[in-house]
This record gives C-alpha cells, structure tokens and sequence, in this order.
C-alpha cells in the first residue's frame, strides 16, 4: 500500500515518533453494582445508613452517583502505532534493537477534564506537570516496556511504502478504565521517552545526567467533547501536496502552522491544515443503543395535535389545519368545456397512518419510503364526477337524489399506470343501441415531478373529464375513491430476507477466516497471507474505467470490485435494515457501520470480531421474525406477533381489542370541494396558448420546453425589437438595476387570443403592425362588455363568492349584433355596425340612451306613425333643461313629412354620437367599482419623466433604491417596455406617441382597449416546487408551493427529464394602478398546464445515467466551479466520483449506501492516507524534546576521543545538522555545555541532555580530554524536529 506521506516528517527525530491510530470507548458493566468500592481507587467515599441501618459505601463525588444508577463503567482503549524501516545495512532502526527496547518506554495519557488537555497541549508535557494533574485524578497514566511486548521481527510487522520506502508499524495497545459511564471529556497523549539515569545504572555508569529524561514528540487526540463524539479531524500538507506527518508549531507573524516543533532560522516548510473526517475514533457503546433499539415493526399512533396559546388574543384559538391524505385538485378548462385536473397523494402519510407497520415511515429514508411506495400497489384508482344541489348549510352541498347523478370518469391500478400511457375509459355513445361506437369519457394518468426531498413520498395524477362538453345543465363536483396493498408488511418481509443474506454471507467468511492459515488461533487476527488473498480477490479497479465509462460498460468492472466484498455488503445490508426499522438516529447507526467494518474487515479485525456482527444481526432478524408472527429460528415456539393495526384503537386509553378481521386493503376516499358550472359558456374566455401543445395525455395541456420557449419568444417580439437577454437596460431615476429583460422573460403573458362566441375573436401574436388595429380591440371589449347582466354592478357582486354554487364569472350568451345590417344601404362597414349597436346596448343595460339629433327626430316621427300619437305630445324633457341652451344636440322642431322608416333607421350615426358612446363604455368597462371609472392611471410622462410615479412612491421611504429596485426586479416586461420607451429596444416610443398625436397610452380613451388587453390582463406563470412542511416537518399536500417560472426551472425539463406542474395567476400593479377588470372577466383557458422536455423519447436508462451525473455533480461545491483545482482538492473530488459509481448498483435503501460509499471511499483514500496521520488535537511540544539525532545501544563499551573544545562542539552540531554523522557522539561528560546547549534551542542544535559527573568539581578540567564512557545503542536518525505534535500533526 502506498502512502502520500512525508518520509522526513516520520523519521527525522530523535526517538521515533508515535501515532495514535485508533481511540475506542466502550461500557463494561461493573461486577457489584451494590458496591461502590469497585468504581475507582482514586476516589473517596465516606460510610453511610440507610433507612434500615445497614453501613454502604457512597462516593463524594456527586458524578459518582451516574456510575451507581448506570452499573457500568466506561474502558477508553488505544492503538498507538510505532513506524520504523530498514536502512543500508538492512538492519532496522528500533525494532530488534535490545538496548532500545530495554530502555525506550512508551507514555500514554488520559484526559478527562477539559482544562487539563488545554494546559497539556501547550507545551506543558512535563514530569511536574502530569504528576500534578495525575494526584487531581483528572488525568491518568501508563507506562508500556517495548521490550515486554515486542518479541517480533521487523518482516512480522504490517507494512507499506511511503516516498518510495518500505515502512513498518508495530501496534502496541493500551487500556484505562473510567470511572464514569459517559464523561464530558476524554483526550489522550501518548509519547516515548528514556529514563537516561535508568539507563546509567544499566550500564554500570558512574555519571548522572543533569536532565533525567530523554523526550520524543507527543502526540494528542481528543475522543468526546461535551459528552459527544468529536466527528472532525485535521491533516496537515506540504506544498508538494504530502501529508506532514511530523511536529509542527504555530508561527504567529505569519499566522501559519509550520513544519517542526519550534521555529528556527533554517528553512522550514509552511503547512496548509485541512480537515477530514475523524475515522480514528469508536464509539462502540453504540453497540449497546444499537441491540437495545426499539423496532418501529408497528402500527403508527395518531395522536391529536394540542393547540398551542398564542400570546396574541387574536391568535389565541386559531385552529390547526388539518394535513390531508389528499389535495384539492387544480382545475383547468378547455374551449369545447372540458374538465382537466392534476391533484396529489401524501403517500407518506397513508404508509404511517393507515398501514400496518406505519411507524416506519417516521423514520426510514426517502428510498426506503420510495421503495414502500412502490410496494403499496394501487389495485383501484377511481375518478366520479357528482351531480350536485345546496346543502343544508351555507357553502355545503350533496349528491342529487336522481338517476346518474354520479359517473365514473376515470378508471386505473399500478399496472395499467406504469403502462406510460393514459388510460382512457369509454362507453356507447347511445346506451340503448347494440354496437354503438364507443366514445371517450375521461383519463387519468400519473406524472412523476421529480421534486426530490421537496415533494419526498407524494405522488401526483393528472385527469380529464373528456364528456363535461356534452353537459350543459347542473353543478358538478368530482370525488376520488383508491385502495392499495400494504407495502409495510411487504417491506419487512424484503427486510427479514435481506439481514438472512447479510448473516450467511458473513458466516462463510467466517468460515473461511477461521481455515488453517488465514488466522492465528490465538488472537483470531488474520495473517498477512489472509490479507492478501483478499485483496487479490477484490481489487480497486482503475479510475478511469469507472469514471469515464457508461453505465453499461462499466457495470462488470464494478461487480468485480472491492464494493462486492463480503462483509462489505453485510454490514451495508444490515445497517440499512436497522436504520430504517429500529429508533436509532441515521448519524448512530452510521457511525455504527465504521465500527463494526471494523470489527471484520481483515487489516483491523478478527474472528471474534465476525461473531460480535454476526450475533447483533441474528438478534435483529428474532425481532423482525417477532413482528411478523413467524417463528424464530433460534427458539422452539412461536412468539406473539405485535397487534394488528385494525385491532387497536388509539382513542381508547386501554387500546382494547376490537375484534376486527385484519385487512391488508388500505381504501381512501375524497370529496373535492369545488363545484363546476356545467352551463359555463364554451368558445368565450382567453386563450394563452392557442396553437401551444397538445392534449393527447390526461390532465391539463402539455406544452413542451421547445414551444414554450417560442411561446414567450412571440410575446417579447410584441413590445421589443431585439432578445433582451442578458443585458441590463438603464432604469430611470438614476438606478442601474432592475430593469434586467432576462430576468422575467419567462415568467408573464398575455393572451395569445381571445374568444367571445363563435364571430367574435382577435389573436394577438404575430400581427406586425396589425397590432396597432385599436378599433378591433374595442370591439372585443364592448362584445364582453354586452354579455354582462348588469354593467353598473360592483366588483363585490362579479367576485367569487362563499356559496359554490354563486357563479364565477356572471355573463349571458352573446347576441348577434350584426342582425339587420343591409350592405346596400348602409354607408358604414359591418364592424361598425355591429359596434355601435353592441355599445348602444351596453348603454342601454345601464339605463343610458344617446342619440343622434337625426335619429331622434326620426324615432318620433316613428312613433307618430307606428302608435298613432300627437305629434304635438312628444313626451319626456326637453334636451335644453338637462345639457343647457348651447348644446348640439338641441334641435328646432322637425316639419311634418312622409318618409321611410327603414330608410329612417339606417341613417348614420354622427360622429360625435359615436364617440360619445365608446367614451361611455370605455369608461365603464374601467371601472370595478360603479358604473363608471374612479381610477387615474399616471401618464406616460410620470412614467418616463425625470419626476416619475416610481419616485413619488419610494424617495420618501427608508432603503428607496433597494425598494425601486425590487420594484423594477419584480415587474413583467410589458410594463418595463412603457419605461423603456426611450430607448431603442421597445417597438414604439410611447412617449414620442404623445407629444406627435396627443395619445397617452395609459390614459388616452382611443387606446384604452389596447392597453388593457396588452398591458393590464397579464398573468404570472408560476411553479410547483414542492409543498409546506407543518410543525413535525412533514409536507402538507394541501398547501402547495410554487415559484415564478424562469429560465432555470424551464431548463429543468431538459437537464432533469421532469414535467414541471404549472399555473397561472393574476398580476397587478399599485403603484401603475394596473389590474385585471372584474366587468371584462371570462373563463381563462389552461390557467394550468405542464412544461415537458422536448424530446420525450428518452430510454430509461438515459434517464438513470442523468439522475447519477446530477447526484455525483453535489461532489463540486459552488468553490470549485470554475477554479483550478489543487491536487488533493481533485484528488478528493475523483475519490468521491469514483466511490459514488462504486455503488451505483448496489440495491440497498439511502442509509445502507451512505454506509457504503463511506466505506468504500475510506478504503480508496486509505491507500494514500492511513488514519493515523491525523489527529484533532494540536500538541505544542515542550521545550525540552530533544531536537536532534544521537546514537544508541553500542553492544560494547569503546574508547572514544571526546571534542571538549568548543569550537569541537559546533562542528559536531553543525555535521549532524548537515545530515552526516559525526565521529564522536557523546560529550565529555567533564565538560558543562549545558549553557551552549540552551543558546543554541532556537537554531535546532542539540537540546539532548549531557552525561554529567555527580562530582561538580570535574567541570574544571581542561578543555581537551579522553574518556571511557558508552553509547545508547546505534543511531536512530539524525535530523531536525520537534514540536507540536498532530499526526501529520
């Protein structure tokens, strides 16, 4: 296995430098609860009486008293690796080395307060220190001999290559027990050092060093913080991309951590601190919360939600709405009168409310619920419409009591929907005729909107009532009836099977572990051999054939990888069983997976290891086998399986037995709300997709991405002469922003044309400058305008109301005003005619009758002849009273003649006559309120002057320029083309209109229609996005959520192969004063419709391939598009791809992959990166660690020619710095150096303590001397370091 790790960092030092490489903490259970005695030496206890009299030990330290309720105590375990290698003389560097090991002793520290670890760290790892802390018992301590326990080899020892070099590691464990079942705060140090007096005695020498110990570098890692796990963990790089695996220190000048123990003035490498996960650490008291974990194998209780008090009186009852099963559908009507709808099911709450096994769906994961789903086949999916009167109550009403007041319109189960076509449901066109053709009464099919996490567990379906044009009498509401299987029930049994195959599969590895060879029978450790073979077997397949191949071709590849080893798929398998069906949160049971991978896998675990998993997964399948009634294999009678959820009753506190027969039907039935008008006109209404998309599926109108795009395309060209996309336009008032074309281009519309009966219609798209036609928008104003009963009614009359049988839009049928019309004898066209006769009876309606002075004097001539009257007695008042004495429409008395009355009546209108009318009826079909208009819309000079309307709203106001902008943000391009009408983006120039023709688009009467219908009934198009979450965090189907359309979400139909769900609502403007008009309201066709992906022939396998790029896309955070990587930054985002398609095939639920991938991918980086380089805990390194080489374990004692003088004495220092070897490596201990030595701490010169005579007087001697003295063993290594200590520390 190959490391990315420093050599130099590792070796470079004195003693060798050690590693933590695992911490682990369990529970073990004390063995006399009843005395606490047994808990811990350090602590005192004191002698107290109970109510009987009888003498028991208690501790005085109230934490003490956890320990007693719980009856067990916590072991903190570590594994501390020790490296070493084999030099030029294949000879390694400690390991076999009898004097070292002999000699060399390794500390280990535990930390269980907080302040202490801090104190430690800080270069307070000395003799005093931990003596004083250890007497507070907050720290403990052990001592490990190498020598005791290394009797080994250096080929016995795991190994690995780094730089190129063959390493080693040798593994010593260490225990300690606390005395507190879950402490707050557990670190360890660990550490080697040499007792140099220890080490004179042994020798025989007569000399005592000035300093006792001989140091190398701690190292620290901190297990639980505040009671909980610590999950992060740090590494630290060299600029060559390594992992530093040595001390390090923090340079404060330069805020940067660096490599060595202490700073010098030779160069040293900076270091980059990264953060990993922490995979050094096992919480196996998981263990316990994972077999003592309650299944969820049982009915759901539904209790009642309490009203919370509000601190407001208003709010005080405010009543909690009640999530539904089922939504309230969206409606959507078609020209010929046709009923389309989309509603949605909360799957996830039928599986928990109404299923068996419905705890479940409190806990499993959105694949698990998915998977659930899919096993809950709908065997009946129905669609009624409902013949409808008036209730009893207001607003309430009820099924008809006559013949056929309800029909099925839409029929379906899983298999006919998974179909992927709409099923429709027909009949004979005559019931009483044999053979007669059969004709479509409605569809329904189910739409997939891939809303991911927001719409998790819901299910959507889309309907056609395809005879609703044939009804023309009654009102009409729709109902749902569906019943399904209970997939829970189905589930557990996949979940029994699974674990089943999860425990066979771990015991023929067992099997195969426990051969002659491939384990020691001792330790049950796997031999290298055993490791080996395994990993032969099941290799890391290459990157590149993973990442760039297709699915299919890579798929062989991956089913011959590491993901497919044994205990791999096991424990994923297991994992994701328990993580979906016990109480036990997805973090727990993930970290979970770490251990017990662990527990089995060959380089870290054991035989016995395989039998720990193996019992937790027998243990869950007797609880599955429980829930399910079946028998246990491990017992000779059945067990009582849990209550059936038709046999409790969760109102009834005893929750008896009903003595109900157990269903696995789950029905559910709905009556939606909304009554439809079956007398609705047809052919009158606005159409905003006239010629877009097709209806060939059930439910609304399916547009595609491709058509809606030139949809909104065709709209912008109405009002702009260019795209407009991508660029900001200059807004007025001096603000820079907001006026963006691009970014509400597909978010509103108008309508593309409009219907009023079967003459009447004018389209509005691709006009040209036909657009500009005014008077035929007049006429379709005034054509609606005549359909209403009253015209001086209030908006409040014409708005829906409370009783669903009050119609929504109150109009009559058209009337033919063209009736009448003689071509040969009119002087006038037909649309004229027809226009001025339709204003006329507008006018009329509303009590108003103007006409012309000819026309006048004709009608009472008429009357003259026709009814026989005076002609003298005219009747009503004279023109003069009302309108005074210079009004045009005061004539002189008309002389008596003969004359045609045909003739009479078709003489023309003045045109004075017919401007007043359309005046009149313009200023009527304005108004909501009323008969006539209040409103005053500003002109276009407020709007494009440098005094505008948008100034007049905000300069007053706190933030004006974010408020002018979130205005402008927020406005459809239609009204942003009225503030460009200065530039040279917009088609016309409004406000050069104006000051040539004295036309203000906004106010002027001649264009009222045409901005009305080009302007002001605009509509927004917005989204389904997802649904609302109530106070338990679960979707609420009956409270939607959508989004304004926009380019992102359009796309979404391509990049993601979704339908997207949308609709229409109305857009006004208050500051414009623009909004829809309540007189001119009619039915608005497709006010819901779906946005498709263009080419909808895409195979699923292409779609699978989509749904695994986009998840594998989450591996590049926002940070890195765009950016040149650095190597261990693509390193990890390859590792994460590469992981994520190691997976991609294995059929396990969310939980089980996660556990999965996280293994795998620990598998891919642990080649590069073994756990133990890295640590959470910074250890800054004392001041005496000894900084340089020195040579130990001479196996005799030798005569040496000993430098005494000082210049000596450096140009030792100075060739060990240099990396060669001195001739002489021991000072006279006749000579004091000891103030050199602290001189020269800082320039990383020896800090190693000197052999020192106990007679002080032998300092004196002179500066050139020989001794006979002896060596600590071989050199070691030579080289600086030092420090602070954290792994790759």
């Amino acid at each position: 296995m190959t490391t990315n790790v420093d050599f130099s960092g590792i070796f470079d030092t004195v003693l060798p430098n050690v590693y933590i490489k695992r911490v682990s903490i369990s529970h073990e259970s004390l063995a006399d609860p009843g005395d606490a005695r047994h808990y811990d030496d350090d602590q005192q206890y004191f002698l107290e009486k109970d109510q009987y009299g009888r003498k028991k030990f208690r501790p005085k330290d109230p934490e003490q008293f956890e320990l007693i309720a719980a009856g067990k105590f916590l072991v903190a375990k570590a594994e501390i690796v020790i490296k070493d290698y084999t030099r030029g003389n294949k000879k390694p560097t400690w390991i076999g080395n009898e004097t070292l090991l002999n000699n060399m002793k390794l500390r280990v520290l535990l930390s269980t307060k907080q302040q202490i670890t801090n104190d430690l760290r800080n270069r307070r790892l000395t003799e005093d220190s931990i003596d004083r802390y250890k007497a507070g018992r907050g720290l403990k301590e052990q001592i490990i001999s190498l020598r005791k326990i290394n009797k080994k080899t250096i080929d016995s020892y795991r190994k690995e290559m780094i730089d190129g070099r063959t390493v080693h590691s040798a593994t010593y464990e260490v225990s300690f027990k606390v005395y507190r079942p879950n402490p707050k705060h557990l670190a360890m140090f660990a550490g080697l050092f040499v007792d140099l007096n220890e080490y004179s005695r042994s020798k025989n020498i007569t000399t005592q060093s000035s300093r006792r110990f001989l140091f190398g570098n701690f190292v620290g890692q901190v297990a639980l913080e505040n009671g909980s796990p610590v999950e992060q963990s740090n590494i630290f790089l060299l600029p060559n991309g390594k992992v530093w695996a040595g001390a390090v220190h923090f340079h404060r000048p330069t805020n940067q951590f660096m490599a060595g123990a202490f700073h010098t003035s030779q160069p040293h490498s900076t270091l980059q601190r990264k953060k990993v996960p922490n995979k050094l650490l096992q919480d196996f008291r998981i263990l316990d919360r994972a077999q003592t974990a309650e299944t969820l194998l049982k009915p759901f209780e539904v209790r009642s939600r309490k009203r919370r008090r509000s601190k407001h009186r208003g709010e005080r009852y405010k009543k909690i709405m009640k999530n539904a099963y089922v939504s309230e559908p969206e409606y959507s009507m078609d020209r010929k009168g046709n009923t389309h709808m989309s509603f949605h099911v909360n799957m996830t709450k039928l599986i928990r409310e109404k299923m068996q096994f419905g705890s479940i769906a409190a806990k499993a994961d959105r694949i698990a619920l998915r998977n659930i789903a899919e096993l809950s086949e709908i065997t009946s999916i129905k669609i009624f419409r409902n013949r409808v009167i008036k209730g009893m109550r207001r607003g309430e009403n009820r099924i008809a009591d006559f013949e056929n007041r309800t029909e099925l319109i839409a029929e379906a189960s899983t298999t006919t929907l998974n179909s992927g076509d709409p099923i429709i449901l027909t009949k004979p066109s005559n019931s009483y005729q044999e053979g007669a053709e059969p004709v479509p009464v409605g569809s329904i099919r189910e739409i997939n909107l891939r809303l991911g996490r927001n719409g998790s567990g819901i299910r959507t379906f889309a309907v056609s009532d395809l005879s609703m044009d044939r009804i023309t009498d009654g009102f009409y509401s729709y109902s749902i009836e569906m019943e399904m299987e209970d997939g829970t029930e189905k589930f557990a049994e996949n979940a029994l099977e699974t674990v089943t195959q999860a425990k066979n599969l771990l015991e023929e590895y067992q099997g195969l572990a426990m051969k002659p060879g491939n384990s020691d029978p001792e330790t049950g450790e796997y031999t290298q051999e055993f490791i080996n073979m395994i990993n032969e077997e099941y290799k890391l397949p290459n990157p590149l054939e993973i990442v760039s191949r297709n699915r299919r071709d890579r798929q062989q590849t991956i089913r011959d990888s590491i993901v497919n080893l044994p205990w791999n798929n096991a424990v994923a398998s297991y994992i994701d069983v328990l993580g979906n069906i016990a109480r036990i949160s997805t973090q727990q049971v993930l970290d979970l997976a770490d251990i017990l991978y662990t527990l089995i896998r060959p380089d870290t675990g054991s035989v016995d290891g395989i039998t720990t998993v193996i019992e937790m997964i027998d243990a869950l399948e007797s609880q599955i086998l429980r829930s399910l009634g079946k028998f246990s294999l491990n017992e000779n009678n059945p067990t009582k399986s849990a209550f059936l959820l038709a046999e409790l009753d969760f109102n009834d506190r005893t929750r008896a037995f009903k003595g109900r027969l157990p269903t696995k039907v789950v029905k559910v039935e709905k009556k939606f709300k909304r009554v439809l008008n079956s007398n609705t006109l047809r052919n009158v209404g606005y159409s905003y997709f006239n010629k877009f998309g097709d209806r060939r599926a059930a439910g609304h109108k399916r547009i595609t991405n491709e058509q809606m795009k030139d949809r909104f395309s065709k709209e912008h060209s109405k009002y702009f002469n260019s795209s407009g996309l991508g660029g900001a336009s200059p807004l007025p008032d001096g603000a820079n922003s907001g006026l963006n074309l691009d970014t509400n281009y597909f978010s509103y519309l108008t309508p593309s044309k409009i219907f009023v009966g079967d003459s009447i219609s004018l389209a509005l798209l691709d006009r040209g400058q036909s657009l500009y036609n005014y008077p035929r928008y007049d006429r379709i104003i005034s054509a609606r305008l005549s359909m209403n009963p009253r015209v001086d009614s209030a908006s409040s009359k014409t708005l829906v109301k409370t009783d669903p049988f009050s119609p929504e839009i109150d109009i009559e049928p058209p009337v033919d005003q063209s009736a009448g019309y003689n071509p040969d004898k009119a002087n006038i066209t037909v649309e004229e005619y027809v226009l001025s006769n339709t204003n006329s009876a507008i006018l009329a309606t509303a009590g108003i009758v103007a006409i012309s002075p000819a026309k006048f004097e004709a009608e009472e001539k008429v009357n003259v002849l026709v009814d026989g009257e005076n002609e003298d007695n005219s009747g009503g008042v004279a023109v003069t009273e009302m309108l005074g004495e210079n009004t045009k429409f005061a004539t002189e008395k008309a002389d008596v003649e003969d004359f045609d009355v045909d003739e009479i009546l078709t003489q023309d209108a003045t045109e004075e006559y017919t401007s007043l009318q359309r005046s009149l009826v313009k200023q009527i079909a304005e108004s909501n309120k009323g008969l006539f208009a209040s409103k005053k819309r500003p002109s276009i000079k407020k709007i494009v002057g440098s005094k505008s309307v948008v100034g007049d709203e905000f300069d007053e106001k706190e933030n004006s320029t974010q408020l002018k902008a979130r205005f402008f943000r927020q406005m459809p391009n239609q009204l942003k083309s009225l503030f460009l009408s200065k530039s040279n983006l917009v088609n016309v120039d409004w406000d050069a209109v104006y000051n040539s023709q004295a036309l203000d688009i906004t106010r002027s009467q001649g264009l009222s229609s045409f901005f009305y219908l080009n302007f002001e009934h605009v509509n927004k198009i917005e989204v389904l996005v997802g649904f609302q979450k109530d106070d338990r965090g679960e979707p609420q189907v009956s409270s939607p959520v959508y989004r304004t359309l926009n380019r992102e979400l359009l796309n979404s139909t391509e990049r993601r192969s979704r339908e997207l769900l949308c609709r229409m609502k109305s857009y006004s403007n208050k500051v414009l004063k623009t909004q829809k008009s309540e007189k001119l309201k009619m039915s608005e066709y497709d006010e819901a419709f779906f946005i498709t992906q263009t080419n909808q022939d895409v195979v699923e396998s292409e779609l699978v391939e989509n749904q695994i790029n986009q998840q594998i896309s989450d591996f590049v955070t926002p940070d890195t598009q765009g950016e040149e990587l650095e190597t261990t930054q693509a390193q990890e985002l390859s590792d994460g791809l590469l992981s994520e398609r190691l997976v991609e095939y294995s059929e396990l639920n969310a939980i089980g992959r996660r556990a999965l991938k996280s293994e795998v991918f620990r598998t891919i980086q642990e080649n590069r990166i073994p756990p133990e380089f890295q640590s959470n805990l910074v250890v800054f390194q004392p001041k005496f660690v000894s900084r340089i080489g020195t040579n130990f374990g001479a196996t005799e004692n030798s005569q040496r020619n000993i430098v005494t003088t000082r210049s000596g004495t450096r140009s030792v220092l100075a060739r060990r710095l240099a990396g060669r070897s001195a001739r002489t490596d021991v000072f006279d201990s006749r000579q004091r150096v000891e103030p050199y030595l602290e001189d020269n701490r800082e320039t990383g010169a020896l800090n190693e303590a000197p052999m020192q005579q106990t007679s002080t007087s032998q300092t004196t001697r002179q500066a050139a001397t020989t001794t006979n003295t002896s060596t600590v063993g071989g050199s070691y290594s030579g080289g600086s370091s030092g420090g602070s200590s954290g792994g790759g520390y």
